[in-house]
């Protein structure tokens, strides 16, 4: 009840239905807190800095010439200028393009001119790009785009580029006040290590609305920097993929270290692995929420907390606002208000996966008695459909039960599957490969042909995820 009152006073009262509304509403009120750290460039604003800084970006925005609808594309690593160039764009209508510093030069170009785009921010200046140049008799945009985000890519080298409204972005928000149980206040330091211009984008307005103090990181930074900023600002919650979080506890273990209180640690973006998140609850303690969300439905679609942990294989239940269901096949579709007006420009795709406000998803799972949602991977981790379908994920967690691995992932490659692990410490690697191989012949892939590689460490991407493609390299 107390949460509908909230927001019922939000949306009614305050009317805060938009993104700029959202923006100038904290900005009044939070005037004194801290907002920003950014600890590399000794960076600290408050929210009546952010607010005058912000002024200083829509005026040159305004002066560049940038009008309502025209894109801007946006590629730096995590930094303030994120946090007042998105506000700026929301202000003044302009559509943000974010896109991650480590795409290829000839995809951003790809990308840029595909939307239209009128400038790009990059480094600390924004250029003009007159061969992109629309005017809004040519637009490919629908009036009602917020931003334009990039799916993952992991399953094509160039990513989709997906259409976000302003009403998808406070859904979003307003899902997660309804479904959070908790209130952040003055007292939260919140730090994310993913790219704020992927899955770190969704953390902008639940901060602003919540006045809570971000610490802006690299996304590419180690662990140790990662415990130091943790144990220096006092971080409470912490935003970290699931494969970023197994390094960080590794490096703990190895450099015994007891890692620095924190009570909440918010991940998803990727599976976790239910051996290696039962080990990092036992390390971290029952602090871990484990989310399932997506570009095309903005999280949260479902959320794991501890209060859940008797059902650790699943990803929980859907949240309030959404509703799932799986297809005959397996597949999941989600149905919602933070589902997107779509992908830009790409009509087959749309027809695929966008009907009736419903997303129809590439990821395969089930939903048991209870209403838990199980992911069991997605159409491009199916290692065999005979006699019956098998993903990478099942051989994975065969594997984890071993108990000698430290870290492991199945890749498929044409007709071979590699089998990538860190073993343990101690743990003898011919001895290893020999009891992976038995294990391997009793199991439902024993007629495809296999690759064992022994590692000191799997790949990150720079999204935070396991490097899939990388490995695949390796076959």
């Amino acid at each position: 009840m107390c949460k509908t009152l909230i927001l019922l006073y939000l949306r009614i009262i305050k009317n805060l239905n938009t993104p700029k509304s959202i923006i100038y509403f904290s900005i009044k009120r939070y005037r004194n807190r801290t907002f920003l750290i950014q600890p590399d460039d000794n960076i600290l604003l408050s929210f009546d800095d952010f607010r005058n800084s912000l002024k200083d970006t829509i005026l040159s925005l305004r002066r560049l010439g940038l009008h309502t609808g025209d894109v801007l594309g946006y590629s730096c690593f995590n930094s303030v200028d994120y946090f007042q160039i998105r506000a700026a764009c929301h202000i003044l209508n302009i559509v943000f393009l974010g896109l991650p510093v480590n795409l290829p030069q000839q995809d951003i170009d790809y990308l840029l001119n595909k939307t239209k785009a009128k400038a790009l921010f990059k480094g600390k200046d924004i250029q003009i790009l007159n061969s992109y140049h629309r005017g809004v008799e040519d637009s490919v945009l629908n009036s009602k785009v917020s931003t334009l985000n990039l799916s993952s890519g992991t399953t094509q080298r160039v990513p989709k580029i997906i259409q976000i409204t302003h009403k998808n972005w406070v859904e979003s928000l307003y899902n997660y006040v309804l479904n959070s149980g908790e209130n952040l206040n003055s007292k939260t330091v919140f730090l994310c290590k993913l790219p704020l211009v992927t899955a770190g984008s969704t953390t902008f307005l639940p901060a602003m609305l919540a006045g809570i103090t971000y610490v802006v990181v690299k996304e590419n930074i180690s662990s140790e920097e990662l415990f130091n900023y943790i144990e220096t600002f006092n971080v409470t919650h912490l935003y970290v993929t699931p494969s970023s979080l197994i390094q960080f506890m590794l490096w703990c273990r190895q450099n015994s270290q007891q890692p620095p209180p924190l009570k909440k640690i918010i991940t998803g973006t990727e599976r976790f692995p239910t051996w290696k998140l039962k080990e990092a609850i036992e390390f971290f303690g029952p602090i871990i929420y484990v989310g399932y969300g997506m570009v095309e439905a903005l999280p949260p679609i479902t959320m794991l907390t501890p209060r859940d942990y008797h059902k650790l294989d699943s990803v929980g239940r859907p949240v309030k606002g959404i509703r799932l269901k799986v297809l005959k096949d397996g597949r999941i579709a989600i149905k919602g208000r933070t589902v997107s007006f779509g992908y830009l420009d790409s009509p087959e795709d749309k027809i695929v996966h966008f009907e009736g406000n419903w997303f129809y998803s590439n990821d395969y799972g089930h939903l048991d008695k209870d209403g838990f949602l199980y992911i069991v991977g997605r159409g491009e981790d199916i290692l065999t459909e005979r006699p019956q379908r098998i993903f990478a994920s099942e051989i994975e967690d065969m594997l984890y039960k071993l108990g000698f691995i430290e870290n492991c992932a199945v890749i498929k490659k044409n007709n071979e599957v590699g089998i990538f692990v860190v073993l343990k410490p101690g743990a003898d690697r011919e001895g290893s490969k020999r009891n992976i191989i038995k294990a391997i012949e009793v199991s439902s892939i024993k007629d495809i042909p296999v690759v064992i590689v022994i590692k000191d460490n799997l790949p990150i991407n720079y999204l935070g995820k396991l490097d899939r493609l990388t490995l695949s390299q390796e076959l």
